[in-house]
């Protein structure tokens, strides 16, 4: 169905805080609009998503990481 893609980087957020914290990087999550969603599975969307922010923590020596999205009707882009 169709979900909210600003609680999905809210609850990435929270589960990739400790970590990054724990490695002396910085979190930075820009919410998006409140009317971007995609059709998706929540629970596997949030584990993509989540894998990728593990790995990036995983691999990044200093600094931070930020997680934006922007989209429109058709397309949503995470990065």
């Amino acid at each position: 169905g169709d979900v909210p893609v600003a609680p999905v980087l809210e609850e990435l957020a929270e589960l990739v805080h400790p970590d990054a914290a724990a490695r002396g990087l910085t979190l930075q999550v820009d919410p998006p609009g409140p009317g971007l969603v995609v059709r998706a599975d929540r629970e596997r969307l949030l584990q993509v998503l989540l894998n990728l922010a593990a790995n990036a923590v995983k691999f990044t020596d200093a600094g931070g990481l930020r997680v934006t999205a922007e989209g429109d009707a058709r397309h949503v882009r995470v990065s």
